[in-house]
């Protein structure tokens, strides 16, 4: 019984682990298509791009 419950508690963790990593892939993604398109909003990533890279 036991291990049953370890073996899902492992695998309930991979799971959230999966999740996070696409959270984040996707987010990332989102970042740079959002800084390589063109348009308005160029100037606001101008301003978080100088104050990251100073």
């Amino acid at each position: 019984m036991e291990v049953l419950n370890l073996t899902f508690e492992f695998l309930t963790g991979m799971l959230h682990q999966k999740a996070l990593l696409l959270s984040i892939s996707i987010i990332s993604a989102l970042v740079y298509y959002a800084y390589i398109t063109p348009g308005q909003h160029q100037q606001h990533i101008a301003v978080v791009e100088k104050t990251f890279a100073w």
